[in-house]
C-alpha cells in the first residue's frame, strides 16, 4: 500500500561520467558494482591478466566511471586467428546507471576503439535464453549470424540441466548459442539502449 504523497519536487541531477581503460585500482569497484558473483581476488585476476596483455594482445578493458566509482565496463579482445576481428563482451552496467544510456556509450566507445586499431569487424556469442541482451545488441546494429555449436566432454561431464539439447529437426530453429556479428562499422546508425 502507498502513502499520499504530501509533496511533489522535480529533480535535477548532474554528474560526470568518464570512459576510460581499466586500471587495478578499479579492482574493488568493479566487483562491487559489476561482478558482485565473483570474489575480489577473480576480479583482480582476470583484470590483471588483460591488463599484462593489452598492449601485446589487443584487449581492451574500458571503464565507466560516475563520481570516482567504475559503475561499468566493456572488454574487446582482438582475434588471435583474424587480425581485423574482435569479440567484444563482458558489458556490465550498474543497474541505475542504464537508463541514462551507458551501455550504449560504452558499446559505441569500444567500437570507435576497435576501429581505430585496425579491427573491421566485432562479433559477440551469446546463449539464446539472453534475450534482453540479444535485442540490445541488435538495436546497436549487430546482425545475427546463424551457427550451431556442439560440444562433446572427454571427462563425463553432462550438459547442464538448464540446457535443452536441440531436438528440433528443423535447422532453421534456433541453435543453443547465437552469434552476432558486424562486418562494416557505422557511426550513422541510431542505438538506443535496453
Amino acid at each position: 500500500m502507498q502513502g499520499d504523497v504530501i509533496m511533489s519536487q522535480e529533480l535535477e541531477l548532474h554528474g560526470t561520467l568518464q570512459l576510460r581503460s581499466a586500471t587495478l585500482e578499479d579492482t574493488e569497484g568493479l566487483q562491487s558494482y559489476c561482478f558482485p558473483d565473483q570474489s575480489v581476488q577473480e576480479v583482480t585476476d582476470h583484470l590483471t591478466q588483460d591488463l599484462e596483455k593489452s598492449s601485446e594482445n589487443g584487449i581492451y578493458r574500458i571503464v565507466a566511471e560516475a563520481g570516482g566509482h567504475p559503475i561499468g565496463q566493456i572488454r574487446i579482445e582482438r582475434s588471435v586467428l583474424e587480425n581485423t576481428t574482435a569479440t567484444i563482451g563482458d558489458l556490465k552496467v550498474l543497474a541505475p546507471f542504464r537508463a541514462f544510456g551507458v551501455s550504449t556509450m560504452l558499446v559505441e566507445y569500444a567500437e570507435k576503439l576497435a576501429k581505430d586499431n585496425g579491427v573491421q569487424s566485432l562479433e559477440i556469442e551469446l546463449s539464446v535464453s539472453d534475450r534482453s541482451v540479444i535485442e540490445a545488441y541488435r538495436k546497436w546494429g549487430y546482425k545475427e549470424r546463424q551457427t550451431i555449436v556442439l560440444e562433446k566432454f572427454f571427462n563425463g561431464t553432462q550438459m547442464e540441466e538448464d540446457t535443452d539439447p536441440i531436438v528440433d529437426p528443423n535447422p532453421d530453429e534456433d541453435a543453443d548459442q547465437i552469434e552476432f556479428g558486424v562486418n562494416e562499422f557505422n557511426a550513422d546508425e541510431d542505438t538506443t539502449d535496453l
